[in-house]
This record gives structure tokens, sequence and C-alpha cells, in this order.
């Protein structure tokens, strides 16, 4: 029988060394009076976050809307990260002077195109081929005969409500 304190005194031991962080980092922002160490980092319109990645809820929506056309030419496609695609829209809204528009009818045209539809399956992808996709997009439209019908760049249906 002597020997079942010991263990159990080697075990909780070994139990307050492992979790001891664990613990104290688990409680740390339990209290609502407290404010947690990341909210100065929270951006006020981020309708997704993770770290340094957010985008608003029009990136997010633009996002979720370019994962469903991946899926309908990749149907087993893994969901994505989505804050890291929303904040790749955001930065191309921000940076690259690009409105969610312009940017879901690039890539729906890329997601038709025979090369480009293996090639362009993320917003990453779409801002960094963006100058050649407007190349070749206009190259074909250019050579778009009479009798075919046109790409109705006025349609919005398929951006779910996202003020444009």
């Amino acid at each position: 029988g002597d020997c079942y304190p010991s263990k159990q005194g080697d075990t909780k031991d070994t139990i307050t060394k492992e979790k001891r962080k664990d613990y104290s980092s688990e409680n740390s922002g339990e209290s609502s009076d407290q404010p947690e160490n990341d909210l100065s980092v929270v951006k006020p319109d981020a309708a997704i976050q993770s770290g340094s990645k957010w985008g608003t809820a029009e990136d997010l929506t633009a996002a979720e809307w370019m994962f469903d056309m991946v899926k309908t030419i990749a149907p087993s496609a893994r969901k994505p990260n989505f804050a890291g695609w929303a904040n790749d829209i955001r930065l191309m809204r921000e940076r690259d002077g690009r409105n969610h528009r312009d940017m879901c009818v690039l890539f729906r045209w890329a997601c038709q195109d025979n090369f480009w539809s293996g090639n362009v399956l993320s917003p990453a992808k779409l801002r960094d081929k963006w100058t050649q996709l407007e190349i070749n997009r206009n190259k074909q439209q250019a050579g778009v005969t009479a009798g075919k019908p046109k790409l109705d760049l006025t349609n919005t249906d398929w951006i779910y409500g996202v003020d444009l």
C-alpha cells in the first residue's frame, strides 16, 4: 500500500509542472473586466481575422464566393483559410485599387478558362497573376465572334448581395 502515495505524489508533481503554463494561459483572459492583450491589434471593421490577416464582411463574402467557384472545378478542394483569403482580397482593394466586382469577374473568367482554371485557385494567385489574366481575357474577348454571347459585366447576381 505504501507505493501508491508516492506514485500519486510523482504524478501530481508531474501534472502540476506540465499543466502550470496551460492553466495560467487558459484563465488569463477569463475576467470580462480585464481587456485581452490582443485587443489593440483587432481591426474595427474586420469581419474575420487571424493574426495579422483580416478582411471586411465584403472581403469575406467575396472570398466565400471565390471558394464556391473553385468547388465547381475542384469539388474535393479543401476549405481554405478564409482570413487569409479575405486578407488577399482586402490587399487587392487597398493596395492595388481593385474592387470586389472586378476581382470576382476576373476570377470567374480564370475558373472558366482551360489554362488558368488549373492555375488560379485562390485570391493570392489572382492578385499575383492579375495582369496576365487581364491580357489573356482581353485577347479572348477581342476574338469573340458576333454570334457568341458576350460576358454580361452588369450582372451582379453572383456576388450574394455585396454592395458594389
